[in-house]
């Protein structure tokens, strides 16, 4: 697909370059070279007190809590304590898979001033990723969606993982906080005793960063929140196409790239002895501002935590999870970046007109011309309906990824001969209105 073909009409909100022009703290480090010593002293305090003035803070971490993980009692028991130096007002856990790991975390958690009415947990037979949410300021409303993924045993859907929103109070303002526990592609599917690698795990990931996307698009209209934080076990480094999409499809921010874009710290790494291998940061805290007029806010740190081991009650020096912990601090500020979700119409179906154009264009016709947004409301189709598909077209799926990101982020991409061919089948096949729109 040649620059030619394709009228590119989206900024490149993933080019590291434009990350480090917005970011406040490039010229905030020239201001602070001119404070005097007590003042420099003062911000310090400010920015290590986890509660930041006129700001909140955020905690993303998975516990290790599953079934077979070593030493889960004694870490239970720390875990609290270490997160109750970071003062996190809003917390999200993963895998918290039994009760009396919740009850555990959960008592240790109101002895520290957090509401019970304030803390939730997803429990395993929920959601199958043992999510616990606890935040210092009221939770006004929640809601719980799993995901349908696909059971190569069986050939059928079956819900496996899930999402949750809670619209928080924050002294007025509406924080619109999701959290989930995305498919690893890390690990091969065992299905009586063979061993497929990797491909139904990527496209099942793949799929479940699209309904995420799907979810926070439907729960930011439907509640009005003019701010949006996703945290939680994405299991995707930034480098995985999966991760691309779901930047493409939603228009947040990633906190940590946002301050450190010449930068990648890993949250899972086999420098934890805990971790069975290499995945770099599969752990994140995402923001967006939605509104224009209003002040937003701004990432002032994010950092990956708990990197070194704690000392059990039983003497032991044991890390606290397989994980690492992800954590960010956000400042109102009237110069915030605004997320740039895709306009509505991408999300609605093809009709024949746009179907035809796209068989032309594939068909590298000269008289075919289609802009970047046809060709990613031709990905948002795909992706669509092979997540609601009873059988995945793994081809298909990575095809249609691919279309949306490299258009969103102004990237060259060529399609190969096999995908035209599939695409040219999908529409010939599949799902479109039968007049324009």
């Amino acid at each position: 697909m040649s620059s030619k073909e394709v009228k590119s009409f989206y900024p490149k909100i993933g080019n590291k370059k434009d990350f480090k022009r917005v970011c406040f703290l490039k010229p905030f480090k020239i201001k602070i070279k001119k404070m005097k010593r007590a003042k420099i002293f003062l911000f310090l305090g400010l920015f290590f007190a986890g509660k930041v003035m006129g700001g909140y803070s955020v905690l993303s971490f998975n516990i290790w809590g599953i079934k077979g993980a070593r030493y889960i009692p004694e870490r239970i028991k720390i875990v609290p304590g270490a997160i109750a130096k970071l003062h996190p007002e809003l917390i999200v856990l993963q895998e918290v898979f039994e009760s009396w790991e919740a009850e555990e975390l959960k008592k240790a958690f109101i002895s520290q001033g957090y509401s019970p009415d304030n803390i939730r947990h997803l429990s395993f037979s929920r959601s199958s990723t043992g999510m616990m949410i606890l935040s210092r300021y009221p939770i006004l409303r929640e809601r719980f969606q799993p995901y349908f993924g696909f059971d190569p045993e069986s050939g059928k859907e079956k819900i496996i993982r899930a999402q949750a929103s809670f619209l928080i109070n924050r002294e007025g303002e509406k924080i619109l906080l999701i959290t989930t526990h995305i498919m690893p592609r890390i690990f091969p599917t065992w299905i009586k005793k063979r061993v497929i690698q990797y491909d139904v795990n990527q496209i099942e990931q793949i799929l479940e960063f699209f309904q995420l996307a799907e979810f926070i698009r439907s729960e930011q209209k439907e509640t009005g929140a003019e701010v949006v934080i996703v945290a939680g076990d994405l299991n995707a480094d930034p480098c995985l196409l999966s991760y691309q999409l779901f930047l493409a499809l939603s228009g947040l921010i990633n906190a940590y790239d946002y301050l450190h874009p010449q930068e990648s710290e890993g949250t899972y790494l086999k420098s934890n002895p805990f971790a069975l291998i290499e995945s770099g940061r599969i752990d994140h805290i995402l923001f967006g501002n939605f509104s224009e007029k209003e002040a937003g806010f701004v990432p002032i740190t994010a950092q990956v935590v708990f990197k070194h081991p704690y000392v059990s009650e039983k003497g032991r020096e044991l890390y606290l999870s397989d994980h690492y912990g992800i954590f960010a601090q956000f400042q109102k500020s009237s110069s915030k970046p605004l997320a740039r979700p895709l306009p509505d119409q991408l999300w609605q179906k093809l009709n024949s007109e746009e179907r035809n154009t796209l068989l032309k264009w594939l068909e590298q016709r000269k008289d075919a011309c289609v802009s970047a947004e046809l060709v990613i409301k031709l990905g948002i189709n795909i992706l669509s309906e092979q997540t609601r598909a009873e059988k995945r077209d793994s081809g298909l799926v990575r095809a249609g990824a691919r279309l949306i990101v490299s258009q969103r982020f102004g990237e060259k991409f060529s399609l190969r001969a096999k995908d035209k061919k599939l695409l040219k089948k999908w529409l010939l096949t599949t799902g479109f209105t039968s007049s324009p729109e």
